[in-house]
């Protein structure tokens, strides 16, 4: 039986900054990888020249010393870390932004143009219909009756393919503030997690034209959810700054308060529905892994006209403090289990519960 591959697990304490300057010592490689990937990523996609990308990320260097000191802190415990500039980091944490930034304007049809042609090769009959708002980034939380007490969250995270190899589980015991098990890239500082006090955050992407603006890139407002001791604290945390961009945020607590939860995909709320009580972390999983309704299914694959992929799957159990989580795709991987149960020693605890075994390897 092979070993299981799992996402890197790491553990720091100390200032934010100290936290950081750690982390950043320790994934300084990949960290830099992941920013390199990125920036070749946006001048594909948009043309841009190299220098537009560092220079889009920069009006963000602002709302984050405004609005988030400990985060600006942290950056720059990250740069003395890596050894990184502020300046090239800044890319990382307003990801979507930058590339927003960049994107030009689509063209105008003009009205004399010729119709296209239902039968021109891009409207292949057999290519999957490419839609604005394919579904992706699928999440849940559940609570009650129907989990038999427990208080459940997670998260098939959909992005570009290539950023699952920079998926890292950060536990950090920072001073004055919860302990907190963070799912996030190398070099960003924030995305999705749970901490001690049983408070727990996912969030993903609305497509809203109209979402966009000056303000604290995306990505860091889960951070902000994740200093507070109950669900409605940490709603009111997010929503306090200016925000660059429109986001979905999904925040729960152990005592059961579900916040701001998005709309089910049909196929996932039908799912839940059918699920026996009390439904499980195993449960959970194995819905995640489903590929009814492919390309458009829980567990995501690119295909013409969408290159995105489930590149790490979250569940997050607030009642016992742990996460669980795929190293990619979860039709691909066992789901890890991380906790916060040590943390105060700094002891790192990781198993592998869960017994599935991928029906091929990569």
């Amino acid at each position: 039986m092979t070993t299981p591959s799992v996402l890197p697990f790491i553990h720091a304490q100390g200032s934010w900054g100290e936290i950081r300057r750690q982390v950043g010592q320790m994934l300084q490689p990949a960290i830099a990888r992941h920013l390199e990937d990125w920036t070749r990523h946006v001048m594909r996609e948009t043309g841009c020249a190299r220098g537009a990308v560092e220079a889009a990320a920069a009006p963000y260097a602002r709302p984050i010393q405004d609005h988030t000191p400990f985060l600006w802190e942290e950056l720059d415990g990250l740069s003395r870390g890596s050894g990184i500039p502020i300046s090239r980091l800044l890319i990382l944490q307003a990801r979507a932004e930058v590339m927003r930034a960049n994107q030009r304007p689509a063209p105008e049809r003009r009205a004399d143009a010729p119709e296209r042609r239902a039968d021109a090769p891009e409207w292949r009959a057999d290519a999957p219909e490419w839609r604005a708002d394919a579904p992706e980034c699928t999440t849940f939380a559940i609570t009650g009756r129907r989990t038999g007490g427990d208080t459940l969250i997670g998260q098939n995270v959909d992005l570009v393919p290539f950023v699952a190899e920079y998926g890292v589980i950060i536990r950090q015991m920072p001073k004055g503030s919860p302990a907190t098990l963070l799912y996030t890239s190398a070099g960003l500082l924030g995305h999705n997690g749970i901490n001690e006090a049983g408070v727990g955050v996912c969030a993903n992407s609305i497509d809203d034209p109209a979402g966009w603006g000056d303000g604290l890139p995306r990505y860091l407002l889960s951070r902000l959810a994740l200093r507070e001791e109950s669900a409605e604290a940490a709603r009111a945390a997010m929503m306090n700054p200016p925000r660059a961009a429109s986001r979905n945020l999904l925040v729960a607590d152990d005592r059961g308060t579900l916040l701001d939860v998005e709309a089910l995909r049909e196929r996932m709320e039908a799912l839940l529905q059918d699920a026996k009580t009390p439904v499980t972390v195993a449960d959970l999983q194995n819905i995640y892994r489903d590929h009814a309704n492919a390309p458009h299914s829980l567990c995501a694959h690119p295909f013409p006209g969408r290159n995105l992929e489930t590149v790490v799957s979250i569940i997050g159990d607030l009642t016992n403090r742990e996460l669980h989580a795929t190293k990619g795709a979860p039709c691909r991987a066992p789901y890890a289990t991380y906790t916060i149960a040590t943390c105060r020693t700094g002891a790192l605890s990781v198993t592998v519960r869960d017994d599935f075994q991928p029906a091929f390897s990569e």
